[in-house]
């Protein structure tokens, strides 16, 4: 169990890393720049006939620069070319583009009016050493125009996340178990075993007098997941720790208090042995989301008095309400 839930504050909390952006415009594409799978700023992106890919890349700092790549072109990797750039005939800037592989170079630009010539211009040619790359922009005003859209839109959303990611905090063991005990008490569970608390849990867990056992989780804030995708997490995380064959299944629960509810039920059999987890995944309108798993062996698994209580118990995580 100690694998599942050392990974309770991801699980938990949102994240940015799903963010997207994908708009075509004639044949430049722009979409979140994503090195390491990190959206660091946007890019545009266009191919020509002669093999060569004609980049446009503006960071979050409006930082932007021009990228090019060619399969057939055999740079230095780490070293850097001379290069003048020339829109319509005229002279807009030049530097030293860095050579990031073999076949790909990024020089780095500057400024509005730069930027401002390549959107309004209709022929970009590149000086170098080595020989002259002449590209026509076609569609590019619009194209660059968006490229900046999408920039303020990958800022925004940002910021949106870090504010809601702020508000998020994992409940200390403590607190979870008070709570656990009220909800054990309010269904009239009997001859239950809360574990001794362990440093270094988030959850807590628990026995029932049937030999069930159960892990309870909870965090607070407008940050936490939602209850469909910790579902997903959660089935996930269960098929991991299942070294046979494994299956799953998610059920929404109706609630009348604007709580999203959501019940995964999954099974993991190896050989004769097998084991259920019933998890009732509860997210209140505050954010406030609780994990309730209940793990039965298959001894338990058929209808046994305890099965009643079980099911009083998601009622009552169901009904429990808390306030901020």
């Amino acid at each position: 169990m100690r694998i599942l839930f050392t990974i309770a504050v991801l699980l938990f909390s949102t994240s940015t890393s799903a963010l997207a952006y994908t708009v075509d415009i004639g044949g430049w594409q722009i979409r979140y720049f994503l090195p390491d799978r990190v959206a660091t700023g946007c890019i545009m992106g266009g191919n020509y006939k002669d093999g060569t890919r004609l980049s446009i890349l503006v960071s979050k700092q409006y930082e932007w620069g021009i990228g090019l790549s060619n399969a057939r072109w055999n740079l230095k990797k780490g070293g850097t070319t001379d290069v003048a750039a020339y829109v319509d005939e005229q002279f807009i800037a030049s530097g030293k583009a860095t050579h990031l592989s073999s076949t790909i170079a990024l020089l780095p630009l500057s400024g509005a009016v730069t930027y401002r010539a390549l959107q309004v211009g209709h022929g970009l040619v590149l000086q170098t050493p080595y020989g002259n790359l002449s590209f026509a922009l076609s569609d590019t005003a619009k194209a660059m125009a968006t490229t900046l859209d999408c920039v303020r839109t990958l800022n925004s959303a940002t910021q949106e996340a870090r504010t809601r990611n702020d508000d998020f905090q994992m409940l200390p063991q403590a607190e979870a178990m008070v709570i656990l005990t009220n909800l054990l008490n309010a269904a009239g569970v009997r001859g239950y075993r809360l574990d001794p608390p362990k440093q270094g849990n988030l959850f807590v867990s628990y026995s029932l007098s049937d030999g069930s056992t159960g892990l309870f989780l909870a965090a607070r804030g407008l940050g936490t997941k939602t209850a469909d995708d910790y579902a997903g997490f959660a089935i996930g995380k269960w098929s991991e720790l299942c070294k046979g064959e494994f299956m799953s299944g998610k059920q929404a629960i109706p609630s009348t208090d604007g709580s999203v509810v959501r019940s995964v039920v999954t099974t993991c059999r190896t050989g004769e042995n097998a084991i259920a987890t019933e998890t009732t995944i509860v997210r209140q309108p505050n954010g406030f989301l609780m994990d309730l798993s209940q793990i039965i062996p298959a001894s338990a698994a058929g209808a046994t008095p305890n099965e009643t209580e079980r099911g009083a118990l998601v009622n009552a995580a169901m009904q429990m309400r808390e306030g901020r």
